[in-house]
């Protein structure tokens, strides 16, 4: 008798089994790539607009609470000098600047290291109203990068008898 001879005893893929494995491997990671540049379109970018008008709100938050403490306020247009009560503890009152430096809004305390606000900030403008000799209100306007322009107008309620 002839014995028929046993293919199982020689282990590995066929051909055919192999294309298959390629294929699907080949179709899982184009959908994981997919999903990867999705997500990363996903992310905010540092020049966002929508983030930079965030932290011009933020910006000008900090701006109105020292504007209603000020008992001074003066500026050359572009940069804005508050005078408003201690806060450090020295029994002196504050100088505090708003400036624009390098395309960022920046808040200095009595001259020390100053803290970036706003980012992707083109000019910067203030103007102060005066009633009877006394600054009554600050307007400030930041125009970024993009050309989007942020203003507020803060009254000066700590205003000098």
């Amino acid at each position: 008798m002839i014995q028929a001879r046993n293919h199982k005893s020689n282990p590995g893929f066929t051909l055919i089994e192999m294309v298959i494995s390629i294929a699907l491997v080949g179709i899982v990671s184009s959908a994981l790539m997919s999903a990867f540049l999705l997500s990363l379109q996903a992310i905010p970018s540092a020049d966002d607009p929508a983030i930079t008008a965030a932290k011009i709100d933020n910006a000008f938050e900090f701006l109105m609470a020292d504007a209603m403490l000020a008992s001074a306020a003066s500026t050359d247009g572009t940069n804005l000098t508050l005078t408003v009560p201690d806060q450090t503890g020295d029994s002196a009152p504050e100088t505090v600047v708003y400036a624009l430096d390098a395309g960022n809004f920046i808040r200095t305390i009595n001259g020390e290291l100053p803290r970036t606000l706003a980012g992707n900030i083109a000019t910067s403008a203030f103007t102060i109203t005066s009633e009877n000799g006394r600054a009554t209100r600050v307007s400030a306007s930041l125009v970024t990068l993009a050309g989007q322009a942020h203003n507020a107008g803060i009254e000066l309620l700590a205003r000098p008898q």
